[in-house]
């Protein structure tokens, strides 16, 4: 039984694996718009007396992160597998 449970913890690691790099590789992250927005003077009064000027400066970007439909399944099913198969080894136990 102790093999059974090593090999279960090998193939979770396994697939754990080979999920996040499915995950990395196949997800497809998609900017839907960038904008520039208007500079923001932030100069304070003790910045006015040392004759410094603070403007900021920024950029407003939508994303959008989609995975596919049969990665997102191999990930549930492979770890619903394993538990699948972690309870029956323990069914098996308690009837010995």
């Amino acid at each position: 039984m102790k093999q059974f449970l090593i090999a279960l913890a090998a193939l979770a690691v396994v697939h754990t694996a080979v999920s996040f790099a499915a995950y990395r590789l196949l997800t497809k992250t998609t900017v839907e718009s960038a904008r520039d927005e208007p500079p923001v003077e932030r100069t304070t009064a003790a910045d006015q007396t040392r004759e410094v000027t603070m403007i900021t400066l920024m950029q407003t970007k939508t994303m959008t992160k989609a995975a596919p439909i049969p990665v997102v399944f191999y990930m549930w099913a492979g770890y619903a597998g394993l538990a699948l198969a972690v309870l029956y080894a323990l069914a098996l136990l308690g009837l010995s």
